[in-house]
């Protein structure tokens, strides 16, 4: 696991594009609002690295880990409240996955595993009996303080 720091949410910028956030920001007013708001409004879409950024994020809606984490690290610096990006391996179990990615519920665990894959998300399968029992992925989460 490691952190970084990206100029996807660097509202330092002085750029219009910034503007959007900013204004969220300023009527959000707790970092429990802020991040309840990006988890009502942004829907997941499984693809790896950042493609839309902050702004084009909060606009779309739909976004993928990377873009959501840039998202919420801009909302939560516009209220001064420190935060970065923490890159990880986690292991998800195929139910939790399956509700995660949408579509499929009846699946076996494979179609939400290559689902993932096909994203470009690095992604490998758990076997327990035969069966996929878990997924790990490589991930980007927010770490604030």
């Amino acid at each position: 696991m490691y952190r970084s720091e990206q100029p996807a949410c660097d509202l330092t910028q002085q750029s219009p594009l910034f503007q959007g956030i900013k204004d969220l920001g300023a009527k959000l007013k707790t970092p429990v609002e802020i991040f309840r708001w990006v988890y009502n409004n942004v829907e997941f879409h499984p693809t790896y690295g950042s493609i839309q950024g902050a702004d084009y994020c909060r606009q779309t809606r739909r976004c993928n880990a990377f873009d959501t984490a840039s998202l919420l690290i801009a909302l939560l610096r516009s209220q001064k409240i420190a935060a970065h990006y923490v890159f990880g391996t986690i292991e998800i179990p195929i139910e939790k996955a399956r509700n995660w990615v949408g579509r499929f519920d009846k699946d076996s665990g494979l179609g939400v595993t290559r689902a993932l894959a096909s994203g470009g998300i690095p992604t490998r399968y758990k076997l327990v009996g035969g069966k996929p029992k878990t997924i790990r992925i490589e991930h980007v989460w927010v770490e604030a303080w």
